[in-house]
């Protein structure tokens, strides 16, 4: 059922989040209300609930689910579940979940998945600066992870570039988010290409949308097990490459051709525009679909997701699928690290 035909939804911000300029702009084809219910005590008919969980989502309030309970037409648009964490039950007391980090896990039609988007303040102005105009042709700001260690090794000798790498403190990379976004959106409007080495445990990150915004060409990776990004977003254009040697080696193969470099740029730029566009009616046809299931049965209502070990070792899989050996090291160190605080916490 179309937007159009329903009634005014409430935006509901659980708290403060990095994305609420994107969310914002995947709604902008519906009519919302933007409601603050950092208590989890706002409770009404038609409610999207922006919530951000890192975690399982089995220790939700009580008194929020029995607030559920009582509305009709109500969705959770599910941030930051990286490493998948589970608790997904949860989603049963909802007429629809949209979510971010594709996992083919939660495969449903009452689920929708959409990209990460970018952060808040960067949305781009609409001017576009020519490839062929652009000072340099790649650029990469933030911290350091075995992925982006294999990228900074591979494009080191490709110049001109804008490369400003970080110490690994969260803090730190935000900072070109918040008091360096001018910098930050200067290099990206500056920059060709964009390397996009993965985050924590998934390819996705804010950086592919951000270059994006800003009429840069993204480079993104795929997995010998997952292309993820064509499982994301079917039919892009976006160069993706298994290597980064490969990925450099295109660069360093188009920047002679300023007339190619203009090209791909406008093939990259026009499919962006059109797919947001896409995007904001599929977003308004689920809303709508999901409020309509109220009245009747929701594709949730009979949703089972087991939680068992089975789920763990499927778990574990689809982080392996969307990883490299160098992260899957990485996060074993971080696991063990923790594991190794905890007994000696224990021990006192």
């Amino acid at each position: 059922m179309p937007w159009g035909k329903l009634m005014t939804i409430n935006l509901v911000w659980c708290q403060s989040i990095w994305e609420a300029d994107w969310i914002r702009d995947l709604f902008g084809s519906t009519d919302f209300i933007e409601r603050q219910s950092p208590a989890l005590d706002f409770f009404a008919d038609d409610s999207v609930y922006v919530l951000s969980r890192p975690g399982p989502l089995t220790q939700m309030p009580r008194s929020f689910v029995e607030g559920l309970s009582r509305i009709r037409g109500k969705l959770l648009f599910h941030l930051s579940d990286e490493t998948f964490c589970g608790g997904y039950e949860f989603y049963r007391h909802f007429d629809g979940v949209i979510r971010n980090y594709y996992i083919s896990l939660l495969d449903c039609p009452g689920i929708l998945t959409v990209p990460l988007g970018y952060a808040n303040g960067q949305r781009g102005s609409g001017d576009l600066i020519a490839a062929s105009k652009r000072g340099a042709l790649w650029g990469f700001t933030g911290s350091v992870n075995p992925d982006r260690q294999a990228m900074l090794a591979a494009f080191r000798t490709v110049e001109p570039n804008h490369c400003h790498v970080y110490e690994n403190k969260w803090g730190q990379v935000q900072d070109r988010r918040t008091r360096d976004a001018t910098a930050y959106q200067a290099m990206l409007a500056d920059c060709v290409f964009i390397p996009c080495p993965m985050g924590n445990t998934t390819p996705d990150t804010m950086r592919p949308y951000e270059a994006l915004e800003w009429g840069a060409i993204p480079i993104v990776r795929r997995r010998p097990l997952i292309d993820y990004f064509s499982a994301l977003m079917p039919g892009h254009p976006l160069p993706t490459f298994l290597h980064w040697s490969d990925a450099r080696d295109f660069v360093a193969a188009m920047a002679p051709d300023k007339n190619r470099l203009d090209r791909l740029q406008a093939e990259v730029s026009h499919w962006w525009t059109t797919y947001k566009a896409t995007l904001r009616r599929r977003v308004s046809d689920f809303v709508g679909a999901a409020q309509a299931s109220a009245t009747g049965t929701p594709a949730l209502a009979d949703w089972s997701f087991r939680t068992d070990f089975v789920f763990q070792a499927r778990r574990i899989s689809e982080l392996i699928r969307h990883s490299t050996l160098g992260s899957l090291k990485e996060r074993a160190a971080i696991t063990m690290s923790r594991i190794g605080a905890g007994l000696r916490g224990q021990g006192r």
